[in-house]
Parts: C-alpha cells; sequence; structure tokens
C-alpha cells in the first residue's frame, strides 16, 4: 500500500483485513480493537527524518454488549460470567471492527477515502488461493482442535476429519473471499446496512446469541483523546479507558524511573521484583476505577498518573520481601496470548500503532454461516459480580488491555509499539521500551529479550531469566513459575525505532509469533 502511493492509514486497512486471513484466530472483522494514530502538522512536507510536534488520537472501536445484554442473561445463572463466554453465543459481543476500519477510512485513509479494494485484494487473495500453514498455525490447529469442533460452520473450516491441520498444508477459505469481494465492492456497510448485518441477526436468533442487526446499525467508532506520561525525558502517548494498558504501562514506567534500573541490568532480582510489585498495585487500581468511560461519573486519570502515586507506592516497597497482598483480576484470560500487533510509519511520517483482537484465540469458536467470518468473544472480558464497574450492562464496551503506544524524544517521535496478550500487553510493552531506553539494546535485541509478568499472585520468567534470580526472588517471597522456551505467553511485541539524528527506520518482529518488518 505504500508503495501504490497510500499513507499509513491505507496500509493499516490492508493489514487488519489480510490478519484475519492469515491470523484468523488472533483477530478479523468479528473483532475490534484500539488504533493510536499520529499525523504531522505539514504532512506534505514531513519525511520521518524531520518530524515534528502532530495531531494525534485514538481510535476505540472495541466490541460491545449487545442492546439486549442484559445482566440476568449472564449474573445469578448458576454458572460464572467466564464460563458462559469461553465459547458459543453469550460470548458474542458487537464486532467494532468494520466501524473502526471505515472510520479510519474515510477520516484519515488517502487511497481508501476513494475506494477500498486495493487494501481487500491481498486479504481476497489469500482468502481464495490459500495461505501455507505455518508450524505456529499448526499448533493453533491442533491446541484449539476440540474447541474448533464444536461448531459445524468453523469445522468445516479449521479442522480435518482425520484431525488438526497439519503444518505446510493450504488452508484456502472461499466463503471468506466471498464475504471480503462483497466488502470491496459495497464498502463496509454491508455490516450494518446491508446482508452481513441481518445474517448475523439470524445466526444469533437461532443459536441464542443476543445481537441484533440494529446493534450493527448504531455501532459508532470513538475517537478518543489519548493519555500521556513522561519515562526519562521521553514522552508516551498511548491508549485510554476503556483499556487499562495505557495506563498500567504509564504506572509501571513511572516506579521504574525513581531507580537506577539501567545500572542493575534487565534481569535482575531487583528490576524483576520492582515491576512486580508495581504491576500490583496498577492491577488493583484497575479493578478499582476503569471500565467504559461513558458509564462512569469520572475516572481519576490524572491522579493515577501522576509522579506523586508512583512515589507514594516506592514508599511502600520492600526489596527484602514480596507484598504478599493482591487484588486478583475479575476477568482472567487462558494465558495463551491472544490478540495481534502492527506498528506502521509512512513516508510522510504518519503513524499507526494498532492492536486488534477477536477475545481468547479463536474467539466465541463461531462462524457466522457462508460467511467464513470468525465471531469474537469478548463479553469473556466483562467481570464477575453484577456490581462492578466492569460488570455486563446493555451497550457497555468490557475492558482491555490493549495500549499500542507511540513514544516521543524532543517531541518527534522515536519509537511505535504494542504487543498482544492480554493482561501481559502492557509488560511486554514496558519491558521493550525500558530495553531500549534503561538498558540501550538495540530494537530486535531489545524485542527478543526474556520477558517477565506477575498476574494473579505468581511471577512469570521467561525461558533465559538465570536461575540464580528465580531463587533469589523466591527467597523474597515471590510464587516464581518458570518457562523452559521462548513462549507466546508473553506476547508479541512489534515495533519500529526512528533515529533522532538520522530519522533512519529500524523494525522489529517478535520471534514469539508469525511476524515480520518490512519496508523499502
Amino acid at each position: 500500500m505504500l508503495q501504490l502511493g497510500g499513507n499509513a492509514v491505507d496500509a493499516a486497512l490492508a493489514i487488519s483485513y489480510t490478519l484475519g486471513v492469515v491470523e484468523p484466530y488472533a483477530s478479523g472483522l468479528g473483532g475490534g480493537g484500539f488504533m493510536t494514530i499520529w499525523m504531522p502538522d505539514n504532512p506534505a512536507d514531513s519525511p520521518a527524518a524531520r518530524l515534528g510536534n502532530g495531531r494525534v488520537l485514538c481510535l476505540d472501536f472495541r466490541e460491545r454488549a449487545p442492546a439486549a445484554a442484559t445482566p440476568d442473561h449472564y449474573y445469578g445463572t448458576g454458572q460464572s460470567v467466564h464460563d458462559l463466554t469461553l465459547h458459543g453465543p453469550l460470548a458474542v459481543a458487537v464486532p467494532g471492527m468494520p466501524s473502526g476500519l471505515a472510520h479510519a477510512a474515510a477520516r484519515f485513509g488517502l487511497l481508501s477515502r476513494q475506494t477500498l479494494e486495493p487494501m481487500i485484494a491481498p486479504a481476497i487473495r489469500h482468502a481464495e488461493r490459500g495461505i501455507t500453514v505455518t508450524p505456529k498455525m499448526a499448533k493453533q490447529f491442533a491446541a484449539y482442535h476440540d474447541f474448533l469442533s464444536r461448531y459445524p460452520t468453523t469445522a468445516r473450516i479449521f479442522t480435518r476429519p482425520q484431525g488438526p491441520i497439519p503444518a505446510g498444508e493450504v488452508l484456502q477459505q472461499p466463503e471468506l473471499a466471498q464475504t471480503l469481494t462483497h466488502i470491496s465492492e459495497v464498502g463496509l456497510e454491508a455490516f450494518s446496512q446491508d446482508t452481513l448485518a441481518h445474517q448475523l441477526d439470524r445466526f444469533m436468533a437461532v443459536h441464542g446469541g443476543l445481537i441484533a442487526a440494529n446493534d450493527l446499525a448504531t455501532y459508532r467508532t470513538h475517537e478518543r483523546p489519548i493519555i500521556r506520561g513522561t519515562y526519562r525525558g521521553y514522552t508516551l502517548l498511548t491508549t485510554p479507558p476503556p483499556s487499562t494498558g495505557g495506563m498500567r504501562l504509564l504506572q509501571v514506567l513511572n516506579v521504574l524511573e525513581r531507580y537506577p534500573v539501567g545500572d542493575w541490568g534487565p534481569h535482575a532480582a531487583g528490576t524483576i521484583h520492582l515491576i512486580a510489585e508495581a504491576l500490583k498495585a496498577s492491577f488493583a487500581v484497575g479493578e478499582r476505577y476503569v471500565a467504559d468511560p461513558d458509564t462512569l461519573p469520572a475516572i481519576p486519570m490524572s491522579t493515577l498518573l501522576d509522579k506523586a502515586w508512583a512515589a507514594d507506592l516506592s514508599c511502600n516497597v520492600s526489596f527484602d520481601r514480596a507484598n504478599p497482598s493482591f487484588s486478583p483480576d475479575s476477568s482472567p484470560d487462558d494465558g495463551q496470548g491472544c490478540t495481534t500487533h502492527y506498528s506502521i510509519i509512512d513516508r510522510w511520517g504518519n503513524i499507526v500503532s494498532a492492536t486488534q483482537t477477536i477475545g481468547l484465540f479463536w474467539g466465541s469458536g463461531m462462524v457466522l454461516d457462508g460467511t467464513g467470518l470468525l465471531l469474537n468473544g469478548e463479553m469473556n472480558d466483562f467481570s464477575e459480580g453484577r456490581t462492578h464497574i466492569n460488570a455486563v450492562a446493555p451497550g457497555k464496551i468490557p475492558r482491555s488491555h490493549m495500549c499500542p503506544t507511540i513514544v516521543l524524544k524532543d517531541d518527534r517521535p522515536f519509537l511505535i509499539l504494542g504487543s498482544p496478550a492480554s493482561h501481559r500487553i502492557p509488560s511486554a510493552v514496558l519491558q521493550t521500551l525500558s530495553n531500549v531506553i534503561d538498558h540501550d539494546m538495540d530494537l530486535a535485541t531489545a524485542v527478543a529479550a526474556p520477558r517477565t509478568h506477575w498476574q494473579d499472585g505468581v511471577l512469570h520468567l521467561e525461558a533465559g531469566i538465570e536461575p540464580q534470580v528465580a531463587a533469589q526472588l523466591e527467597q523474597k517471597g515471590h510464587v516464581v513459575e518458570r518457562y523452559a522456551t521462548k513462549d507466546r505467553y508473553f506476547g508479541g511485541v512489534h515495533a519500529i525505532r526512528i533515529d533522532p539524528q538520522s530519522g533512519a527506520l529500524s523494525g522489529a518482529a517478535d520471534p514469539r509469533r508469525d511476524g515480520q518488518a518490512i519496508g523499502y
């Protein structure tokens, strides 16, 4: 798209459509997401080497609860919300991706303002001709074979009579190709005003789901102000609520900034302990304050992001003992590293950092009959408890952890990054950022370096963290889980770095996931 003369938003649309074909288990038109966009004030005169102040915003096209999704459908049923929404029709929230892509094209696209055909053509080609199943994709088919076999519309595409689809096989998706061709011809309005909306309405009615055609017709993408923070002289621009991800990223960095972690090293026991203690506090804050902002009187974001919050927390951090108390997350995930992320910069300096999802891997497990579209399972991101601020309510947006981020140095873009992996997203992003800024790693090394994550009382350590470090952390009172290899549990950061002096670009794709860095 960039070589055809398109801008970063045009490229983002092409990537989004294509990911729905080549990585269907992580995102697609049946899902939603967030897109952080930076556009220079004078894009025609602003090559990447000379970026100045620009305008920035976050597109929120997160899925939301259907209008018919009353709490009585999910609470007091004898089952937990998460058991009800791990798969099946009650797991499906109203998709936001179609609206989000249409909004991005109309407001910020260059080629896509006139036609979507160039953006969708590669996805159609991949769906028609087929894609070669990679080893990582084959693991997805194997791990979720029973899950994918539950619904005939899904099983006939993503399973085989003899078992899971193996690596090396060519996977064709002709129904999805037809759907994409239809969208290319009539536009994304097909989802809100055309046959696709009514197909989804009928499909949900037959299977006991709650989405109606009017849910799609009334869906609107939000343009939300980004939240902003600083770290050692750099400025971070990232996602606001309904995501806790941007807040958590900034809060933990505010704590790290108070200590010489650059001298300690990225995988020293002190650095890992500090990140874990900061994450404990940030998870508790998210549970208490953050949910769909349109349903809350106020979120005290300025207080939560103030450096004083980090200072107060630091006063209570002991480097001898881990704090044994913590607030369990009320919307647990399966720990499998769902969702996907991409980062883009074009020749004019326009930037897109986008994270998109269908929920847990494979979403609801249901393919909309006759369309090839895998439907999200985002109702799973609502919390247990009818009175929780993140409880199910009609039209409500479930809380998220996504934080597509842009980092500035001296008011010029320096780093573009984000990650998949649900609750681990802010951890992956902050450690990659710290690796670059605190530990002077090149981008590829920073992305591939071993990661850690604390959640729900357990400190997870990826392969590459020394055994003696794990022992030191256990002595401090941490419950440690070690991983034998690099693991998708710890995310999939895809990032671009802009050299402050030369403007030269470097990109890095996370080896934990399929992906690559390309440019011209």
